[in-house]
């Protein structure tokens, strides 16, 4: 069966900049749990950030380079450009949020 081949709408560096999105948010989950004893809103990583921030990193990675590296590889199919389209989107918005809460607490603002 052929590849159905997609007009290169994404690309192989929108992964990596997904990649980036992930570990930014990986970094500031760390750094609210740490100064600000925030929890983890993902209840699947709620328990290994308890457990430990190595755990909870082996974790968030052991569950996104997988996908990530699939998305790489078959950036041309129609399938995985709607899918990293969805991450993309998700984890801007959850960018963005991070922001929001850095820059309330830098601004002495009480919000979590």
């Amino acid at each position: 069966m052929k590849k159905m081949i997609f007009p290169k709408a994404l690309s192989k560096r929108h992964v990596i900049f997904l990649l980036l999105l992930i570990t930014i948010d990986m970094v500031a989950t760390m750094t609210w749990y740490i100064l600000f004893d925030v929890g983890e809103a993902n209840p699947i990583l709620a328990g290994p950030i308890n457990r430990g921030l190595a755990w909870f990193v082996i974790t968030k990675l052991g569950m996104s380079l997988p996908g990530l590296l699939l998305l790489y590889r078959t950036i041309s199919m129609r399938l995985s450009q709607v899918g990293l389209l969805i991450l993309i989107t998700w984890y801007t918005g959850i960018f963005f949020y991070h922001w929001h809460i850095f820059v309330e607490l830098s601004s002495g603002s009480t919000i979590l």
